[in-house]
């Protein structure tokens, strides 16, 4: 309706939805905004009136003459606008699932993790001399018990009775006090073999994972942290968090290597310590990962092991990352870098290809935050610790369960049996469970 002025637009709004007639030469409109109101509209060749107040005042042609003219002149059809076109919803993409073997991973997982974990704390090597006093538990026990605990999800003390069954089965020599569970997590030593157990249940698949991928995240602690701020000159208060930096594999899900340093801690200086970790034990042809990592000394550590390393550029890298480094410094990785760099600026859509697989260690992180919780209920910072590492080993041995059924792997082949036999061995029969279905 572009070039109608405003009383000709409202005359077609009254054409279009009002009741017009026509009585002994003359036209009643409705009006607009009068309910139960109708104005006698005169339209001849020479002379055109209406009865409303507008055409009183001012005498010219108001919206009611606006209205007989196309009510006589257009089709009803012809007024009312046509509907927008509607807009074809993208069909999303979506994923199928192996329902079947899903089904079988989920309702047998409890007793396969049981399995699976007792053996990883087989390996245990518990070289403390025996002291006076009460019998201390053993380490392998308790690392067996505070993973299981935090599987679980109960307290200390509603976790006794899983404790006794745990004993009963054979997984472990002996039922601790529930207080004993709590001073296991609080032991400096359980994160040394909590990080042994993390590395031990990743390396079933160091045949099957290739390409890795790097992030950090956090854990809200259940403590507060509380300050004087003198900008503000308020008290602030704010949760404590362990931030935790992992490398994964991108098809199982399996962290490889953790490093938990200070929550402040940059993801591009950890990046050396995982890498190093996960080469030792897998054969790393690909590293997908965000800007945090892009650095010229990552650079060269990949150029210096033959690995891709898939990072997005900054808006201020250059070609050859002049400025970026000290003397004598990054020569290996600078062929890596102009590398990536061109294909990162010609051929964009090849290089994200790659560098989406990273979107699965977010996976990761939410596949343990949404099954043992995002929060630790720890106070001391190493409960805290061994809390989220104890989640980590957890979600290990579940990724095991998953390729058992999803890839075909054996119960045998995920964990070999150790030579430990420091407590009873009921749970060294293999349990009678279903492998995955063959296609």
């Amino acid at each position: 309706m572009v070039g109608m002025d405003r009383k000709a637009v409202q005359g077609r709004e009254i054409a279009k939805y009002g009741r017009i007639t026509k009585k002994n030469g003359v036209w009643l409109v409705p009006s607009r905004t009068r309910a139960g109101v109708t104005y006698r509209v005169t339209l001849n060749k020479n002379k055109e009136s209406c009865t409303c107040p507008d055409f009183a005042t001012n005498g010219r042609r108001c919206k009611h003459i606006h209205a007989v003219i196309y009510h006589t002149e257009y089709p009803k059809a012809e007024l009312i606008d046509p509907p927008p076109p509607v807009e074809e919803k993208k069909k999303r993409k979506t994923y199928p699932q192996d329902w079947p073997n899903y089904n079988r991973a989920q309702t047998q997982e409890k007793d396969l993790l049981m399995h699976l974990l007792a053996e990883l704390c087989d390996s245990i090597a518990d070289d403390e001399p025996k002291r006076p006093g009460r019998p201390r538990v053993p380490m392998a026990d308790a690392a067996f018990l505070v993973c299981y605990k935090i599987y679980e999800g109960f307290s200390s003390r509603r976790f006794d009775s899983d404790v006794r069954a745990a004993r009963d089965a054979g997984f472990i020599s002996c039922a601790p006090h529930f207080n004993s569970i709590t001073n296991a997590l609080n032991d400096p030593r359980m994160t040394g073999v909590l990080l042994g157990l993390i590395t031990a249940s990743s390396l079933p698949l160091a045949g099957y994972e290739q390409v890795f991928a790097p992030d950090s995240s956090g854990f809200t602690g259940s403590r507060y942290e509380r300050w004087f701020d003198i900008k503000t000159a308020r008290d602030k208060e704010e949760h404590t968090w362990t931030k935790v930096h992992i490398m994964c594999g991108i098809k199982s899900h399996i962290v490889t290597a953790v490093t938990i340093k200070d929550k402040n801690a940059s993801d591009t200086t950890q990046f050396p310590e995982l890498l190093e970790a996960t080469t030792a034990n897998f054969d790393v042809q690909m590293v997908c990962a965000d800007k945090a990592y892009a650095s010229t000394s990552n650079y060269d550590l990949a150029a210096q092991r033959n690995i891709a390393l898939y990072v997005p550029f900054k808006s201020n890298h250059t070609r050859d990352g002049k400025g970026r480094s000290k003397k004598n410094e990054f020569k290996m990785g600078k062929e890596l870098w102009t590398k990536m760099f061109h294909m990162f600026q010609f051929h964009r859509d090849e290089f994200l290809a790659y560098y989406h697989q990273r979107s699965n260690v977010e996976t990761a992180f939410h596949m343990i935050k949404a099954k043992f919780g995002g929060q630790v209920r720890s106070k001391t910072e190493t409960a805290a610790l061994n809390e989220v590492l104890c989640k980590i080993v957890c979600h290990n041995i579940c990724c095991l369960i998953s390729a058992m059924f999803h890839q075909g792997f054996g119960l045998e082949d995920l964990l070999p049996r150790t030579d430990c036999a420091h407590r009873s061995r009921a749970h060294d029969a293999t349990p009678a469970v279903p492998m995955a279905a063959t296609a």
